[in-house]
């Protein structure tokens, strides 16, 4: 009887402890969560700074090169209900917080300036309502300087805009911005269709993730206009519609699946003629064996031809053929950098073929920013991992882009250079092995 009532005793004092503990860890939660909305309450309204001590007033004077080569502090300009993977710090935008935003008009003025602000950076410019300049409502468009930003902000592969562009979307639909974040989609189709091969089609398919249904319908023609973005999107939902999971749709499967399709890239539901769709899904689907059923690739091919015939009939606009880049990229063995260096005139070469591609103005010199993304572009064709490319060091030598001679010529960038891919090859040899998953 003493022993039960002993062991009753430890029980009772061991959920005791569990309850103070998951107490505590209630209220460190609670702490942490009322924290969160202080920083950020205070940063949008001009009173408090990020956690680097950084006010908002600062970052909006930072000059786009600080912007490009900063990457903390875009969460803070744009927050996300979605813990940041690269930076720990960032604030959440929770419900609680978005409800905040909604109610305080200065916290909204002063976000939109940041996304004005980024906008700019960005190559665009945001064109408000004007009744006498016939603009009828918030819109984003090319900025006369959007040539010179194309290097830094779009070009690929896996520019890291890219994703900032996607954390804007989203915080914009979380704020309820949805005429914003129309405004900047339909920019981004514009770059897309006029630009084609520009930007990867996964940034593209993030993009269009984050945004509602109601998106300008220049999309459905850019996406004729990438085989590749196409065949994605088809994918993407084809096993939702299969529904019996044997690898083909039937006829009312593969109409079902074409009409969200069509709705999902913003074609008006009055241009779908379900008649028309299914007479060329019976006459393609023939041709292609002897059950009328599709499979992934066929519909693919058959929605193409019918996407195609849509956007002639609601006379969308066709999209502007731009140059497809046809530069092919050159991987170099890693252990050659190393050798590099020891051969000035070996790496004056490899600099040498692609300054001219870099010379955006084509002035026989570079500017800072387009000096850093070159340095980019040959660290990692020299096999050297991204992480170990120090941009700051690179941008504390901004002397050399300053007075009347600003700017590194094709025979100055080689040394300059040098002193960075020496730091890289420094700090990749200090590292840990990766870890083999």
């Amino acid at each position: 009887m003493a022993q039960g009532s002993c062991l009753n005793a430890q029980r009772a004092e061991i959920s005791s402890e569990a309850d103070a503990a998951a107490a505590k860890k209630t209220e460190a939660a609670a702490a942490r969560k009322a924290e969160n909305h202080s920083e950020v309450v205070a940063f949008f309204r001009g009173t408090g700074t990020d956690v680097e001590c950084r006010t908002l007033e600062q970052i909006l004077l930072w000059e786009d090169v600080l912007m490009e080569v900063c990457h903390d502090y875009i969460q803070w300009l744009f927050p996300s209900d979605e813990p940041s993977r690269f930076n720990s710090d960032a604030p959440l935008l929770d419900e609680e917080l978005q409800a905040i935003f909604q109610e305080d008009p200065e916290m909204q003025r002063n976000f939109r300036r940041g996304l004005t602000r980024f906008i700019q950076f960005l190559g665009l410019v945001v064109e408000e309502a004007n009744e006498r300049a016939g603009i009828e409502s918030f819109r984003i468009a090319k900025a006369a300087h959007f040539e010179k930003r194309v290097l830094m902000c779009w070009r690929g592969p896996s520019n890291h805009n890219w994703r900032r562009m996607t954390r804007v979307l989203r915080c914009l639909g979380l704020l309820n911005m949805r005429e914003e974040q129309r405004a900047l989609f339909a920019a981004l189709e514009v770059v897309i269709a006029e630009s084609p091969g520009l930007i990867e089609d996964e940034a593209i398919l993030r993009w269009r993730s984050e945004v509602e249904s109601h998106i300008s319908a220049g999309f459905a023609a850019a996406v004729l206009e990438s085989p590749n973005l196409l065949s994605s999107l088809c994918r993407h939902y084809f096993q939702k519609y299969d529904k019996n999971g044997n690898g083909v749709l039937e006829i009312s499967e593969a109409l079902t699946l074409a009409g969200e399709l069509n709705l999902s890239l913003g074609l008006p539901s009055d241009v779908l003629d379900e008649e028309q769709l299914a007479a060329s899904f019976l006459q393609f689907g023939s041709a292609q064996a002897e059950q009328v059923a599709l499979c992934s690739d066929a519909f693919r091919s058959w929605f193409s031809e019918a996407l195609r015939a849509t956007v002639e009939r609601s006379h969308l606009p066709q999209p502007v053929r731009g140059k497809k880049r046809t530069e092919s990229e050159e991987f170099i063995n890693p252990s050659f950098a190393t050798a590099l260096l020891n051969s000035p005139n070996m790496l004056a070469g490899q600099c040498s073929r692609y300054f001219k591609k870099y010379d955006t103005n084509q002035n026989g010199r570079l500017e800072l920013a387009e000096a850093i993304v070159l340095a980019r572009e040959l660290h990692e064709s020299f096999g050297m991992p991204a992480e170990t490319l120090d941009e700051w060091q690179l941008l504390s030598t901004s002397d050399h882009f300053r007075g009347q001679e600003a700017g590194l010529s094709a025979q100055e960038f080689p040394a300059w250079f040098a002193e960075a891919l020496e730091a890289a090859i420094e700090k990749s040899a200090s590292r840990c092995p990766p870890r083999t998953v």
